[in-house]
């Protein structure tokens, strides 16, 4: 078998433009060839503004990736970062997929935002730099049983818990209205004659003692 004398790979300073004594622009592309190959094709692009492709010639940012084989699904990984350089990670830190799902501790991600950890009180936290104000965690010892927080001025007010107590302390709490008049509102929004608007029964069939 015979080797061909052409280029395999590299990196090539073109011209950006058709070029004049005032006016020289270039880009700078990579190009390699796959396992299995003998074409080299572009796989990486430094526009003349500065902007990186990866996977495109055109790369609309700063850092702009596209995903190119045309096999690819909405469940390849377009972009990871984890905790070593093997195929899959060790660890997935931060991922992408080509369907636009993002996955923090997570190479899968199932939804648009998916947050993956196996630390107990670990999860999402949102704050304004000084104060966390809002807090969505996982408790138990399986850490499975869900925990959201929401927080004044670093103080605690509102906690609802899956597997514990939960409380409402920020202010009165209106159900059927946007402005409770006492700790707790509740104010009829489905019409009818004498609707219950309040019920405690050992039953869970219509028509039990209530109070309007």
């Amino acid at each position: 078998t015979g080797f061909s004398s052409g280029g395999r790979g590299g990196f090539n300073i073109r011209a950006a433009q058709n070029w004049t004594d005032a006016a020289q622009g270039t880009y700078l592309a990579f190009t390699t060839t796959s396992i299995g190959g003998t074409s080299s094709a572009e796989r990486v692009r430094i526009t003349d503004s500065g902007n990186l492709g990866i996977g495109t010639t055109t790369p609309y940012a700063q850092t702009s990736i596209f995903a190119t084989p045309a096999t690819l699904n909405a469940n390849n990984t377009i972009f990871t970062i984890g905790s070593s350089t093997a195929a899959f990670a060790t660890t997935t830190l931060f991922s992408i997929l080509n369907n636009g799902n993002v996955g923090i501790g997570t190479a899968n991600p199932a939804a648009k935002l998916q947050i993956t950890t196996a630390t107990q009180f670990d999860g999402l936290f949102i704050s304004n730099g000084t104060n966390v104000f809002a807090s969505l965690v996982g408790t138990s010892a399986s850490n499975d049983a869900g925990l959201f927080k929401l927080l004044n001025g670093g103080s605690q007010t509102v906690q609802v818990a899956a597997n514990a107590v939960s409380y409402f302390n920020g202010g009165n709490v209106g159900i059927g209205t946007t402005s409770p008049w006492t700790n707790l509102a509740v104010q009829n929004i489905n019409g009818g004659t004498n609707p219950a608007l309040f019920d405690i029964s050992s039953s869970t069939t219509a028509n039990r003692s209530t109070a309007n």
